[in-house]
């Protein structure tokens, strides 16, 4: 789970006109789930970050990168040495290598949503061309019946 709810809010309020409740809808959440997540009371799950991100019309790879490094979410070498536990796969924590993996993964994930969605619109091309060469033809076929 990821904790960036300051940054979401930061840029929702900045740069935005969007409420608390807009974002809730988009996220089909109560205004009282959603303000959770920007107070950090809730982890948000990389789809959800992706949705606010889309809504906010930024990168999904800006919230995750501007995180705080005193959250307690993402732990320097240093920090994970003094500590046996931080940074482990099992408390949902996430080292710089798991940051740098998440966001690569981001980024992979935001170039091939790009690439379908060039081949459903060459796609969609194609089927619109099927359909004017079938529609000429069946009004030659049309034109043709004896009356």
């Amino acid at each position: 789970m990821l904790q960036n709810g300051s940054k979401i809010l930061e840029i929702r309020t900045k740069t935005t006109p969007f409420t608390q409740e807009d974002m809730a809808e988009l996220l089909n959440m109560t205004q009282s789930s959603y303000s959770k997540i920007e107070r950090e009371k809730l982890d948000v799950n990389l789809e959800t970050i992706q949705k606010i991100a889309k809504k906010l019309e930024i990168d999904t790879k800006d919230i995750i990168r501007e995180k705080e490094i005193g959250s307690g979410l993402v732990q320097t070498n240093q920090d994970q040495a003094s500590s046996s536990n931080i940074g482990s796969p099992n408390n949902g924590t996430l080292n710089y290598t798991d940051e740098k993996l998440v966001v690569k993964l981001v980024e992979i994930l935001e170039r091939q949503g790009e690439q379908m969605q060039t081949n459903m619109q060459e796609q969609n091309q194609t089927i619109s061309k099927i359909v004017e060469d079938f529609t000429k033809m069946f009004s030659v076929l049309v034109d043709n019946i004896p009356k």
